[in-house]
């Protein structure tokens, strides 16, 4: 009876192994994650067409993102109109004066009132010339591209020849604070990858708009000959030091189980050395750090091979899945 017993216990206990979880029951972590990765040989390898490159040494560089828009040079235009006015009305007004003062103090027949009405004109035209200063400044900021009329007539002829171009480009206030960026590269808003654009250098502080949330900047954009008024413009502040890292090629990654992967590749020395294995082990992508070339990846290594072409045939014999599917 009691060896009855002790097999009915016995019974019990290897029906409540096979009753736990997979993971305890094989003596798996169940926080370890899965192993990714899957052998092929060299003659699948080519029937696949699986082609192979490395990683190359990149960097990278955070950047924040704002918007802008070319300008018609038409406001330029019409600043520089009013100043042009201004100043040649005081030349004349001030020429007039001193040769007024000059024949009075030679006793020639010009009269006090004379002086007066030429020192009343003067004035006049110093205090239109100070209102069409204010508001250039009001419309321009006070950190004008320009110092002097001859410089001013030059960006015009730039500008109206389409060699230069004047843009507005909106910020995050918390990205640049109280600083005037040094330096912002912008591109059009529908460029491709890889499509041309452009550095600025000459920026200053632009009268705040109060449709748009952000700091507004003025921009001259060199060499800008294609630009139109109007269009719109993504415009890139770089942030930080650059990090160092690499970069895996778009062409490598694939999108399995809602993530991003990429293949790596391990020569395996088998027991026949002209039967040469792939190991091929899946690593995770993180797409937020595109470039023109693909995505960087601040830990990778520098000559690590990696699938280029076939990632996805690789993925079907990693899970089982038939390679037509």
């Amino acid at each position: 009876m009691r060896l009855r017993f002790s097999h009915l216990r016995v019974a019990l206990f290897v029906a409540s192994l096979a009753l736990l979880p997979v993971p305890f029951a094989y003596g798996q972590d169940e926080d370890e994650p899965p192993e990714r990765n899957v052998s092929m040989d060299a003659p699948t390898v080519a029937r696949l067409g699986i082609s192979f490159g490395k990683l190359e040494p990149a960097q990278f560089l955070a950047q924040t993102r704002g918007f802008g828009m070319i300008m018609g040079f038409d406001t330029v235009a019409q600043t520089d109109s009013e100043l042009t006015t201004a100043e040649v009305a005081v030349a004349a007004s001030q020429a007039a004066l001193t040769r007024a003062r000059a024949l009075f103090n030679a006793n020639v027949s010009v009269s006090r009132q004379t002086v007066e009405a030429a020192e009343r004109q003067a004035a006049a035209d110093s205090a239109q010339l100070a209102l069409a200063q204010r508001k250039a400044v009001a419309v321009w900021g006070p950190n004008l591209p320009w110092r002097n009329s001859a410089e001013r007539s030059a960006l015009i002829a730039k500008l109206a020849a389409g060699d230069l171009a004047l843009a507005r480009v909106t910020l995050p206030t918390s990205a640049v604070g109280d600083s005037v960026p040094k330096v912002l590269t912008l591109e059009r808003v529908d460029a491709a990858q890889g499509a041309r654009n452009w550095k600025a250098t000459t920026i200053w502080n632009a009268p705040a708009d109060p449709t748009v949330p952000g700091r507004s900047f003025f921009v001259l954009i060199d060499a800008a000959r294609g630009l139109v008024p109007g269009e719109r413009l993504i415009a890139y502040l770089p942030m930080g030091t650059a990090q160092k890292g690499v970069v895996v090629p778009a062409s490598a990654m694939l999108i399995a189980e809602g993530k991003a992967w990429y293949y790596t590749v391990e020569r395996l020395q088998p027991a026949i050395p002209a039967a040469p294995i792939e190991r091929f082990t899946r690593e995770e992508l993180d797409i937020s750090r595109p470039t023109d070339a693909g995505y960087f990846v601040p830990n990778g290594r520098v000559g690590q091979e990696i699938v280029v072409t076939g990632a996805g045939l690789v993925l079907a014999r990693e899970t089982g899945t038939s390679e037509e599917d």
